[in-house]
């Protein structure tokens, strides 16, 4: 049976910083596979660049999804710190299937009066921006 994702020796380099090292898997339909590891393991970054938020610096990843299509569950709600504001709202425009993510995103920004700070962490914002 082929895979239905397929992760390639994907690595990614943050500057100095090597966040993946050759990360490789494949998830075949009926499969369930959980992404654990300590804080800064890589997990987000992973998770990023298979919904296709980050490039790798190097690898590949392809998706053959099945018909149901692939599904994420994260462990609780999460807005991911280490990702832009823009990132989290690509990464999950992209899981819920978002026909046109990038106008979705846009229009987003634009409500919650954050569109000038659309490139920064989140994890740069206070509460108080992050919930306005």
């Amino acid at each position: 049976m082929s895979a239905v994702l397929s992760v390639s020796a994907v690595a990614k380099r943050f500057d100095e910083l090597q966040a993946l090292r050759g990360v490789s898997f494949d998830v075949r339909v009926g499969e369930v596979v959980a992404v654990v590891g300590p804080n800064g393991a890589g997990k987000t970054t992973l998770l990023s660049i298979i919904a296709r938020v980050q490039r790798p610096s190097s690898g590949s990843v392809s998706e053959a999804a099945p018909a149901g299509g692939v599904g994420w569950v994260p462990q609780e709600t999460a807005l991911y710190a280490k990702l832009s504001v823009a990132e989290n709202l690509r990464l999950f425009a992209h899981l819920e299937g978002v026909a046109e993510p990038e106008a979705a995103d846009a229009r987003m920004l634009d409500q919650a009066g954050l569109s000038a700070r659309a490139d920064e962490r989140l994890e740069r914002l206070s509460a108080a921006t992050a919930s306005a």
